[in-house]
């Protein structure tokens, strides 16, 4: 359900306001410092280099000159402290050596270059039992820092270690460890991305997403290292830089996520990260480090952050052409970390207190999460197409194969059945020319003797019709029925004629391209005739009758006599007329009934027909 012009559902809202709960809490805990009974000194610090009397926190003048100095401050105890004691900095730029009554308890690193940078990092020394004792206690802190004028230092506690650990740990979760689990969670993210491009390289905006980690990651080394072995010039020199390649990879990121074309732009871009860094390096050698640091600050990172709000703007216009959740997220992403960038660059050009360090950072999370979140789904997506696509693929391929294999069965059909009517012609003219010469030959024989009627001549008559009935069942030119059918009436008339019987013929319900296959045909002419032969040898009938008929399933003939009739339940020892019938339509898959006509016999004869 949409709550809003801008398609915001229920879910979005809560979690915008956690988002906001989220910075909140940032800020919150950043000011979060021991109770003020801890601090040291209140307002009877000493800045040695000055002979001047101060309080913390204190932030350095940037035309001061100051690359080090020492403050000092008394603490009075009542009593020496029966457990152990700390002294506690929440924040400082950029390293520090502490001291307690002339012994030096700890630093941060190294303290001459490359000096290590703990600028923003608390810390936390633990005094030695024997160094506190009761009345005064001399409290000296040496603050190093590079280049001159950039130093601070914020209040300093002192007290129960027991109390202060807790308020380290958490600005150490805030300034340390959060950088940590940052860098991890972006290199993991990096090599995902990466892996997602191998595998989908015509989508480059995968590439882009991991590249564009590759600067941040080069930024939080800067930041979140203390003793990258760098010196202090070049260590900005590289911090900044790599701020404006992040900016340059965020900004064509976006172009090749939202895909537009903006081919001027990106060749602007592109030449500008590689291009400007070289003026910049040339200025690093022969300016001096506090004109530098000037050039960095004030000219170099406000113009390069002026780019960050293009990458928004982007956003928000595609959040008005679109005005869904999806987009939304991106602009709270883009405008989080525009927010962060703005603190910090407010506080790099002294216009508000520089204690709290960078908030950048911290709306890097929203981004990671909204951006990986949306490119993994739509990787997933492409995947779930690919699948479908490859399913449907499948399905089409396994749909040709049958294909292909029906083709390659018909043609097989095909070739047998030309091999089959090949063997068929070869036989039709053997049976003609060979078998058939020889009966007529001899028959022809029998007539020149005078013997035309004699009992050879009727049988080699008979055999001739059957042989003359083969051949015709084998011939590819009457194929249906209705023509094997007509073609054995004509053998049967003359029969019919001889034996005085009267021939009712009647195809009229078949239809006349009704086919069957050869060998079908052969066997029905067979019954038909063998029907006929009974009627004439042992019927002492007048009449024969014929009726063949077609349904949608079967074809139905009908054979008929007025003769005498028999039981066919009752056969004579020997004789396998009936038997032969029942043989042949079983042959075909058919029935076959006879039944008393009254008078006569009656036979039908049903055969399936071949869908």
């Amino acid at each position: 359900m949409t709550v809003n012009r801008f398609g915001l559902g229920l879910r979005s809202l809560l979690g915008i306001l956690l988002w906001m709960g989220w910075l909140a809490a940032i800020v919150v805990l950043h000011a979060v410092q021991p109770p003020a009974d801890h601090a040291l000194g209140g307002d009877r610090w000493t800045l040695v280099t000055a002979q001047a009397k101060l309080s913390l926190p204190h932030q350095w003048a940037p035309d001061s000159g100051l690359r080090a100095t020492r403050y000092q401050t008394t603490a009075e105890l009542a009593a020496a402290p029966d457990e152990p004691w700390a002294i506690y900095i929440p924040s400082l730029s950029m390293n520090a050596a502490v001291f307690v009554n002339g012994v030096r308890i700890g630093d941060g690193g190294n303290l001459t270059e490359p000096l290590a940078r703990q600028t923003f990092h608390p810390l936390l020394f633990r005094v030695p039992d024997v160094l506190l004792r009761a009345g005064t206690n001399e409290i000296a802190i040496d603050l190093h820092s590079e280049p001159a004028g950039t130093g601070f230092l914020q209040q300093v506690y002192l007290g129960p270690q027991a109390q202060l650990k807790p308020h380290f740990d958490l600005r150490y979760l805030l300034k340390t460890q959060f950088y940590i689990g940052l860098f991890v969670a972006v290199v993991v993210i990096a090599i995902i991305m990466f892996g997602v491009w191998w595998v989908r390289r015509g989508e480059r905006v995968y590439l882009m997403y991991a590249l564009s980690s590759a600067p941040f990651l080069i930024y939080v080394l800067c930041i979140a290292a203390p003793d990258l072995p760098l010196p202090s010039l070049w260590r900005d020199y590289l911090q900044w830089v790599a701020i404006m390649w992040m900016i340059v990879a965020i900004v064509l990121f976006t172009i090749n996520f939202l895909g537009l074309s903006q081919p001027r732009l990106t060749r602007f871009l592109g030449r500008f990260s590689v291009i400007a860094p070289l003026p910049l390096a040339a200025l690093a050698l022969v300016l001096t480090p506090e004109t530098f640091h000037f050039v960095l600050i004030h000219i170099w990172l406000n113009t390069v952050l002026g780019f960050g709000v293009y990458p928004v703007w982007l956003f928000a216009r595609e959040l008005w052409l679109r005005r869904d959740a999806r987009t939304f997220w991106m602009l709270a992403a883009g405008g989080s970390i525009l927010l962060g960038g703005a603190h910090d660059v407010l506080f790099l050009n002294g216009l508000i207190t520089p204690f709290n360090g960078y908030y950048y950072q911290y709306a890097i999370p929203l981004a990671l999460v909204v951006f990986t979140s949306i490119l993994g789904a739509r990787f997933l997506n492409a995947l779930r197409e690919s699948e479908d696509l490859n399913r449907t693929l499948n399905q089409r391929v396994l749909a040709k194969q049958a294909e292909l294999e029906r083709s390659y069965e018909e043609l097989k059909r095909s070739e047998q059945q030309r091999t089959l009517a090949d063997e068929r012609e070869r036989i039709q003219r053997d049976m003609h020319d060979g078998l058939g010469g020889t009966l007529v030959s001899t028959l022809a024989g029998l007539d020149m003797q005078g013997e035309q009627d004699s009992p050879a001549a009727q049988s080699l008559r008979t055999a001739l019709d059957d042989l003359r009935l083969m051949i015709y069942s084998l011939d590819q030119t009457s194929s249906t029925l209705r023509a094997a059918l007509s073609m054995l009436r004509e053998r049967l008339a003359r029969l019919a004629d001889d034996a005085g019987l009267a021939l009712e013929w009647d195809m009229q319900p078949l239809p006349s391209e009704l086919a069957l296959e050869r060998g079908v045909t052969l066997q029905v002419m067979r019954i038909v005739q063998e029907a006929f032969t009974n009627t004439v040898k042992h019927a002492r009938a007048t009449t024969f009758g014929f009726t063949a008929s077609a349904t949608p399933d079967g074809v139905t003939l009908e054979m008929r006599d007025d003769g005498c009739g028999f039981d066919p339940a009752q056969t004579k020892s020997g004789s396998y007329g009936l038997s032969n019938l029942r043989t042949r339509a079983q042959k075909i898959g058919g029935r076959l009934e006879i039944a008393n006509a009254t008078p006569g016999t009656r036979i039908t004869l049903w055969m399936p027909i071949s869908q």
